[in-house]
């Protein structure tokens, strides 16, 4: 079945996981919400079953496939509301001085993807990375976090 599964994500142009770069960005990301917010982004993390890169990583979009078709699993929303939305912006830092920064976007309140500010390829090998994260005050219109009853 495994093999299947990565026939399909080749031929989407993507790949099964996130690489170790974004798991970094995204990990430090759940390491400054709520403790049931960072298990609603975990389990949606683990949901996801293609990725794909875009101009040599700087646009990383993720799915969780279901027969076939994309899912956006609402369990796992980090907001409420509908469209796209800001979850947080980072920087990333590597040993030798190299610098790229980015944002996470929600798609109804449930995490989509990451956007870097140029090619992420040359950061994959980096062995110290220092990784900063801020998340993105929550729009008021967008009434606010998922109530912990959504869990």
């Amino acid at each position: 079945m495994r093999v299947f599964a990565n026939l399909r994500a080749l031929f989407s142009r993507g790949t099964l996981h996130f690489n170790s770069l974004e798991l970094r960005v995204l990990r430090e990301t759940m390491r400054r919400l709520d403790p049931g917010s960072a298990k609603r982004m975990q389990r949606r993390m683990e949901q996801v079953n293609l990725v794909q890169r875009l101009e040599g990583g700087e646009e990383v979009n993720s799915y969780q496939m279901v027969g076939g078709r994309p899912n956006l699993d609402r369990s796992t929303a980090l907001r409420s509301g509908s469209g796209e939305s800001l979850l947080a912006s980072f920087s990333v830092t590597c040993g030798r001085g190299e610098r790229v920064a980015g944002r996470i976007w929600l798609v109804d309140g449930v995490l989509f993807s990451l956007e870097f500010d140029k090619p992420t390829e040359g950061l994959l090998d980096a062995e110290s990375l220092t990784i900063s994260v801020e998340l993105a005050p929550v729009d008021a219109a967008s009434e606010g976090a998922v109530a912990p009853s959504e869990t």
